[in-house]
């Protein structure tokens, strides 16, 4: 069993409320598992009540079942609750008592999690859908709502509101008033004496109102974990300041030993920081090393993943999806870096029934990407569709209508395999596809109200052609290595950790580009402007890996960022720059 460091020790042991500020790869989570431990050990916890541990992803709460599993031996069970900051609210506040401040009474509250039924009732907010969507409009804590830009938001809630309608925005504003206007927060406070909440930096004004709101009543342990310099969720109201100011007025302990990372790597992340000593290594790891490569004239995507995958084996890495990571800054990166480029599934289809007919080819380009969760999803869906004319709210209604049993969702899963791939033309695409639909469909006892049917274009002509020649193409050289691989967004890294990271850099158009890079390093301050979100990113990017991060620069003279640096010694950073006449074809 994994012995607790001095610093974890001193988390684990601590009461009352307080702040433990955690370093990347630091182990808060075996400090969290650990402590839930140490609780039900040490304290008196009465049998009606439980602890809190609350996070913002399912994946982050399984990982901390499966860390509270590993230290004591148990699962976790009634009456302590383990899940997202969006379940607890709902559960122990919202869905009970929301009768009391919303528009209808009489009933419970419904969590709409599909835009397509607000889009048709606000169709003027569509040409707004690259900035945000209508399940993205929410409430700050004054009440004002985050996104004005179409005019129809406010009345959109109005009407929400009058209906009983929330989006999981909605969820903590809703609960916030419940505590401000009831004795609620005294019922809760009692049900869950003590409540840890971790990447508490993604908080909102609202959240951290609610734990003011419970702090105010009396709750005397709280605890929250979490990192200011990995705040990358501002673009979903998370305000990092506020956090910073709880470090600043409540108890406060951390984490600043890397119990994932090598010296190279972390002398790198310490040039983000006043402080060259911010984050200490991991002592274990012993063959640690940052390299950096330009791709200047060069097959940029090819020739970067090719001299990564090399530099995995002289490591002796073991090359898996698991142990190795490709983490882009854009989805438009994630595609070349993947060997897989789509053009929009949407617009080959009749416009009345897209958002239907698009389903099973975007479910059938998530399976070609071996996304097999995400394909089913969107195929489950295109058969509710058949039947409510709509897609499902939320997962309730999918529950309810059946489709998620399990021996329907094994004929989906068959449904999806027979599904023809995309080296055909586009008409025997569909013809194919409305068959192995139709066939599924009446095992399912379902009729399909809406086949695949192309849209045509106001000069007549319609969708055509050989579908990999311009909806997905692939790159089968690039493909071949990547595939190996994990790649994916910044975002959906953060959390994760590997063995080695690659990390492009490959144009200035690109939101997380070289500049942000030069910046974040010069200035040393990641929280100075708006600008600095972008910063973050590429500073949890850096920090997912244990012994290898790779990084690709656009141009020759950027390697100089690196080259000769105090904080990165030479013998410690393997700078490689291939020639394109020299690279090999594989």
């Amino acid at each position: 069993m994994k012995t607790p460091t001095i610093q974890q020790l001193a988390a684990i042991s601590q009461r009352n409320n307080f702040i433990l500020t955690a370093i990347p790869g630091s182990g808060k989570t075996f400090v969290v598992g650990k402590r839930i431990h140490d609780l039900h050990s040490t304290e008196t916890i009465l049998p009606y009540q439980g602890i809190a541990t609350l996070s913002f992803t399912n994946n982050a709460s399984r990982e901390t079942e499966d860390t509270y599993y590993l230290t004591s031996g148990k699962r976790i069970k009634y009456p302590d609750f383990v899940g997202t900051i969006d379940s607890f609210l709902n559960q122990f506040i919202v869905t009970p008592y929301a009768h009391l401040v919303m528009g209808d009474r009489t009933k419970p509250p419904t969590i709409v999690s599909s835009n397509d039924f607000l889009y048709k009732k606000y169709p003027q907010m569509n040409k707004y859908a690259r900035a945000y969507t209508p399940l993205d409009v929410t409430y700050r804590v004054d009440g004002s709502i985050t996104h004005s830009s179409s005019g129809f938001e406010e009345s959109m809630k109005q009407m929400m509101h009058k209906n009983n309608l929330l989006s999981l925005g909605d969820i903590s504003y809703y609960a916030m008033k419940i505590l401000e206007t009831t004795d609620i927060a005294s019922l809760l406070i009692k049900r869950f004496p003590y409540i840890m909440i971790d990447e508490a930096q993604d908080c909102s004004d609202v959240q951290m109102k609610i734990i003011d709101i419970l702090v105010g009543t009396g709750h005397e342990n709280i605890m929250l974990i979490g990192d200011p310099f990995q705040s990358i969720y501002v673009w979903r109201n998370a305000r990092p300041e506020l956090f910073i100011d709880k470090v600043n007025n409540w108890n406060s302990l951390s984490l600043d030993i890397s119990q994932r990372s090598g010296n190279a790597i972390c002398q790198l992340l310490n040039r983000f920081h006043q402080c060259e000593e911010y984050i200490k290594p991991c002592n274990s790891v012993q063959d640690c090393r940052v390299a950096v490569m330009s791709t200047e004239n060069l097959d940029e995507v090819n020739s970067t993943v090719r001299n990564f995958f090399e530099k995995c084996e002289e490591m002796e890495i073991n090359v898996s999806r698991e142990n190795v990571g490709i983490l882009c800054g854009s989805n438009f990166l994630v595609s070349s870096f993947s060997g897989i480029k789509e053009s929009n599934m949407y617009n080959l289809w009749k416009a009345d029934i897209a958002s239907c007919c698009s389903l099973p080819i975007r479910a059938k380009s998530k399976f070609f990407k071996a996304d097999y969760t995400g394909a089913m999803n969107l195929l489950v869906n295109y058969f509710y569709y058949q039947v409510n004319h709509s897609l499902p709210k939320n997962n309730d209604e999918l529950e309810r209508s059946g489709l998620l049993l399990i021996d329907r969702k094994v004929l989906i899963w068959n449904c999806l395999n027979k599904i023809p791939n995309f080296e055909v033309d586009l008409d025997t695409w569909i013809f194919q596809a409305n068959n192995v639909i139709s066939e599924t469909a009446g095992l399912l006892g379902i009729e399909i109200k809406y086949p695949l049917i192309k849209k045509r274009f106001r000069n007549g002509e319609e969708p055509s052609g050989v579908m990999t020649s311009w909806l997905v193409e692939r790159n089968e050289s690039t493909y071949k290595i990547a595939s190996k691989m994990t790649v994916e967004t910044i975002h959906q890294a953060k959390g994760k950790s590997y063995d080695a990271v690659l990390v492009p850099f490959v144009a200035r158009s690109q939101k997380v580009n070289i500049n942000k890079l030069i910046n974040a390093l010069s200035c040393k301050n990641l929280f100075r402007d708006n600008t600095s979100e972008d910063e973050r990113c590429i500073y949890v990017a850096f920090s997912r890996p244990k012994k290898l991060l790779m990084i690709s620069v656009p141009k020759d003279e950027h390697l100089s960022l690196f080259d000769g640096s105090a904080q990165v010694k030479p013998e410690e950073l393997d700078t490689v720059s291939t020639s394109f006449s020299k690279s090999l074809a594989l």
